[in-house]
């Protein structure tokens, strides 16, 4: 992979508060309420589409859109993907 890449948008989401709930619920639902997220999140992205997911780390999730997949709306993609994640955390938390 190049270490540049060309007409892309970058995403972060990291969850607020999440070192305060790791501390309040058990590893097991920790796990699983991460997982839950980050499939939400994954497959919001497959609808979006141009979407690579460049990593997770604990509760980050990064994420570009456009660059290795080209497209000339990866602003729009952005922001619809950033959108979805909301969309995604706040009906996982309603569950939780």
């Amino acid at each position: 992979c190049p270490e540049e890449y060309a007409d892309c948008s970058l995403l972060q989401m990291d969850i607020s508060g999440f070192t305060a709930l790791s501390s309040d619920i058990s590893a097991a639902e920790l796990v699983d309420l991460i997982n839950a997220i980050f499939t939400s999140i994954d497959e919001a992205a497959a609808l979006v589409g141009c979407v690579w997911k460049v990593e997770t780390v604990g509760d980050c999730y990064k994420a570009m859109v456009g660059g290795i997949f080209p497209c000339d709306d990866h602003a729009h993609r952005a922001v619809a993907l950033g959108l979805a994640i909301i969309d995604v955390v706040e009906g996982v938390s309603r569950r939780t």
